[in-house]
């Protein structure tokens, strides 16, 4: 149970933020509390007298008292929330005005609320609602305030068949139907903030009663203290699944703990108090750092909330903008863009806005899934220091590095160095139609390989691969990303071997050689295309799935068609012959033997990558020359006509 203690934990280094909304609405919930949407507001005096009563759209900012089973209420007589709950618990006159036989409801809750003001825990502005409630008139009360309307049969109005804009509030309310509206309160005159779901005074009245009630105590498996336990352990964890739960046991036909225990105690025991936290810090934690993928959702946190950096990102999102787009950098070919994009990726996490991660901080790392509704798994955990988390993120993403390009919020489109995100490279390996079981399931296997040092899957790596060498099935785009992350992760699995983002003219790899040869017959074509004005793949493209298989063979069929368009080229295409014939002759013999042509491995696609980056440098410098020189030119002029 290493994951509670370490929630556990994490709560209590924030209780301060406790009940405190953020701007996005985020709130790490007090213990014994939920969030509830209030849809009416109903202010009262300290002598529990109607002042005013209106409808609100409330987007779960209430922070209302809750038992251990109202937080995990079900069945068809759920228990009440202690005070803010819904009509039909609220209202002593609801019957009357339903028709619906729920009087066990306003009496659960009468009798709860009136064991809490009679307690020595009692408060003001609780014993003020109670003395409302006991008067059994509230929905008269609503109807009288124009909240609640009644039909011809003189019950509550669920539906409004008038003009939409003649709505009351109420009924513009999302998802609200009024007989099922929850109701919540303010009291006038007492100290102390009048909205009583926001009162801390209150909050600690209902602890102080409630910690009054829990008389057992059994020993905690997290603390090994004597304390208060939990059976029904919160749900509500995640949002997307709202009813699965982490913890639970309440088959006692089946075999979650028969045969081992007796009882579902002495399988597992967690204090109250020390699950509350737990689940509450969780909750908080995906929802402000969360990453989604389906029903998965990943999140690292420090126990002290200190900043970090996302576990699943790419890498451009770890480094400003200003330094991750400088393409003086991104285009050198000697070498040295590897070195400089390390250089500037350690000091993005060792310094910058992580520089406050103690070193010795502990830094956990989760993967939440479900496998039904009703249960929620934890699919990877790892409990790091803050170092050794920055150290992880650091190798992982420069080694599994290449060189992406991506389209940013502007539209425009930019290059990086770096890893790809994990959830790109699922999309990468199998495609952007892979559905969510296939995507988180891939997601949860590169966990281990980033921060367990575990090597890169093959059967990924040969998907990757795969799905690159087949460019006509795809997009331009969706291919050239395919292609860029399946470099990084071909680069990745071999990565002892330190093949670099530039050109090696001195590697001698048949499948290197191959692809090199590819991207020279790709460029050749292109450009013959491009001058005639034609708008089509090039030979190399349509073939390069044939060409992964039989090199050989499919080179041959390439080379015959490239003649037509070295023609075109002139003498221009002399560069091109010379080049192909410099790459044929670092072939060794036995690797173009057409008798042994064997297909080729993922190093050509490397090797295609490198050789087509120096046409594009070349391209990039001369556009920059161009325009280098036409602003001199017009600066020229100008400094001439100012004459």
């Amino acid at each position: 149970m290493s994951w509670v203690h370490k929630l556990y934990a994490t709560y209590d280094n924030i209780a301060d933020i406790a009940g405190q909304f953020s701007a996005d609405g985020r709130v790490l919930l007090p213990i014994g509390h939920t969030l509830i949407k209030a849809h009416i507001t109903v202010t009262i005096d300290a002598e529990g007298n109607l002042i005013r009563a209106e409808a609100v759209e409330d987007r779960g900012e209430t922070i209302a008292p809750c038992t251990e089973k109202s937080d995990s209420r079900s069945g068809k007589r759920p228990v009440p929330h202690p005070l803010v709950d819904k009509l039909q618990y609220l209202a002593g006159d609801f019957e009357r005005y339903t028709g619906e036989d729920v009087a066990w409801a306003y009496e659960q809750y009468l009798n709860e609320l009136h064991a809490w003001c009679t307690s020595h825990y009692a408060h003001p502005k609780v014993q003020a609602i109670l003395a409302y409630i006991e008067k059994r008139r509230l929905v008269e009360d609503l109807v009288a305030q124009r909240v609640l309307f009644l039909d011809s049969d003189g019950k509550v109005l669920d539906k409004w068949n008038g003009a939409k804009e003649a709505a009351p509030e109420l009924f513009k309310i999302p998802n609200c139907t009024p007989s099922k509206a929850a109701v919540r309160f303010r009291v006038l005159g007492l100290p102390g903030d009048d909205r009583v779901w926001m009162d801390a005074s209150v909050r600690k009245s209902f602890l102080a009663y409630y910690a009054s009630q829990q008389k057992e105590k059994r020993l905690c498996y997290v603390s090994g203290e004597m304390v208060p336990p939990i059976e029904m352990h919160p749900k509500k964890i995640v949002n997307t699944l709202a009813n699965a739960k982490l913890v639970s046991a309440n088959d006692n036909d089946g075999f979650t703990y028969r045969g081992r225990f007796n009882t579902q105690a002495e399988a597992l025991n967690i204090g109250y108090a020390i699950s509350l936290k737990a689940h509450y810090a969780l909750r908080w934690l995906v929802e402000t750092r969360g990453i989604f993928c389906g029903t998965q959702t990943i999140i690292a946190w420090g126990t002290k909330d200190d900043p970090l950096p996302a576990p699943v990102s790419a890498s451009d999102e770890y480094i400003p903008d200003e330094e991750a787009t400088q393409s003086d950098l991104l285009l050198e070919a000697d070498g040295r863009t590897e070195a400089a994009y390390a250089r500037r990726l350690r000091k993005a996490l060792f310094g910058g806005r992580y520089e406050r991660l103690d070193e010795h901080a502990d830094v956990i790392v989760l993967a939440l899934d479900c496998a039904t509704v009703g249960r929620l798994s934890i699919t990877f955990y790892r409990e790091l220091k803050g170092k050794e988390y920055l150290e992880c993120i650091y190798r992982w993403h420069t080694s599994c590095i290449w060189l992406h390009t991506k389209k940013g919020m502007d539209g425009a489109y930019y290059t990086y160095i770096g890893a790809p995100s994990s959830r790109d490279i699922a999309l990468a390996t199998y495609g952007r139609n892979a559905d969510d079981k296939v995507q988180r399931a891939t997601v949860e296997r590169l966990l281990p390989c980033i921060f367990n040092g575990a090597p890169m899957p093959v059967d990924l790596v040969r998907a990757a691969v795969a799905r690159a060498s087949a460019p006509m099935a795809k997009e331009r785009w969706e291919w050239n990303r395919t292609l860029s992350i399946a470099c990084a992760l071909y680069n990745k699995q071999h990565q002892k071997e330190g093949f670099g983002l530039a050109l090696d003219e001195t590697r001698k790899d048949r499948s290197y050689l191959f692809g090199r040869l590819l991207a020279v017959a790709d460029q050749l074509e292109s450009r013959a295309l491009f001058e005639s004005g034609e708008k089509r793949e090039t030979t190399a493209m349509r073939l390069m799935s044939a060409f992964a298989q039989r090199p050989v063979k499919t080179w041959t069929v390439i080379a015959g068609r490239l003649r037509p368009y070295q023609k075109k080229l002139g003498g221009i295409s002399r560069y091109y012959e010379d080049l192909i014939s410099h790459i044929m002759d670092m072939f060794n013999p036995e690797d173009y033997d057409p008798t042994k042509d064997r297909p080729l491995d993922g190093l050509y696609l490397l090797g295609y990558h490198n050789q087509r980056q120096v046409f594009l440098d070349t391209i990039q410098k001369a556009k920059e020359k161009k325009n280098a020189e036409l602003v001199n030119t017009l600066s020229i002029a100008t400094e001439s006509e100012e004459e």
